[in-house]
């Protein structure tokens, strides 16, 4: 049986709504979607290096149509993230590394002994008023304009090291991240898993993938939102935060000072560390969660 038949067996025996069972489904084949998108781009590509004969401007539109399609099925994540990210506006003062990648694995380290951010790899830093942005490094040697498109298009795996005093804005669509001593995460992410050591602010959506962040609020207004995987949250000594969350479908482990009301095959669930002087706002549609005290 496959995932889809298994959300539509839950909604026939009356296990989740229909509304739940159709946005469930909905996110599998946006999925399946992207991945086959993104796997046609190099196929796309190869095969117009192999077969040669085709016009620049031929080749161009058919790549960047591909590009678009595995755009466009985030566009409506992405829209909706940015409606809910006016109650989650970082401090003020806050620069920015903007990031936006459509596939690799991501490692971001914070190196104190840094001035501006740097990129192991075919990428460099722009600055971008306070701010900086990721751009792909150009090709030292012209080469064919063909081999210049696959170079644009290829998928890359990337080490960055940043300054202490920098967050993260990341929008990807594929790919596995890792950030180490980074203070904020602004991110849109469609599917691959995301780890985070020790964050003091974050407003998170992600539609597939697990999620393992520690966290140490203490201000201001928060947010993770995932639509499908596991989701494990760890609250770091020093946390004061007022936490309101849901799960859909899946269980809730929590330790803490929670109080949890059962909703259909899932839960809402409330809780307050120290004098909840910050505020976090989880939702996660189908998956299981794991939220509580480091030490626990």
């Amino acid at each position: 049986m496959s995932e889809q038949e298994r959300i539509r067996t839950l909604a026939d025996e009356g296990k989740i709504t229909e509304e739940e069972a159709q946005k469930l489904i909905a996110v599998l084949e946006e999925i399946d979607q992207v991945d086959r998108e993104l796997s046609g781009i190099d196929v796309e590509v190869e095969a117009t290096v192999e077969a040669g004969g085709h016009s620049r401007e031929r080749v161009e539109v058919e790549v960047e149509k591909r590009i678009s399609t595995a755009e466009s099925s985030h566009e409506e994540t992405r829209r909706s993230a940015d409606t809910e990210s006016a109650t989650t506006q970082p401090p003020a003062d806050l620069n920015w590394v903007h990031i936006d990648m459509l596939a690799g694995d991501l490692d971001v380290r914070v190196d104190e002994s840094l001035s501006e951010p740097k990129a192991e790899g075919d990428a460099v830093f722009e600055r971008d008023g306070d701010d900086y942005r990721l751009q792909k490094e150009p090709m030292e040697t012209a080469g064919d304009w063909v081999e210049q498109l696959v170079a644009r298009f290829k998928t890359h795996d990337l080490k960055l090291r940043i300054p202490a005093g920098y967050g993260l804005n990341l929008h990807m669509k594929a790919g596995d991240v890792k950030l180490t001593g980074l203070p904020y995460l602004r991110a849109n992410l469609l599917a691959g898993d995301l780890k985070a050591d020790e964050l003091r602010g974050v407003n998170l959506s992600m539609s597939a993938g697990d999620v393992s962040l520690g966290l140490r609020l203490k201000e201001g207004h928060h947010r993770i939102a995932a639509t499908a995987g596991d989701v494990r949250v760890k609250l770091l000594p020093g946390s004061s935060v007022r936490i309101d969350g849901a799960v859909s479908i899946g269980k809730a482990s929590l330790k803490g000072p929670f109080e949890q009301t059962p909703k259909g095959i899932g839960e809402r669930f409330t809780g307050i560390f120290g004098d909840g002087s910050a505020e976090l706002k989880l939702k996660l549609s189908a998956g299981n969660l794991r939220l509580g005290p480091a030490d626990e």
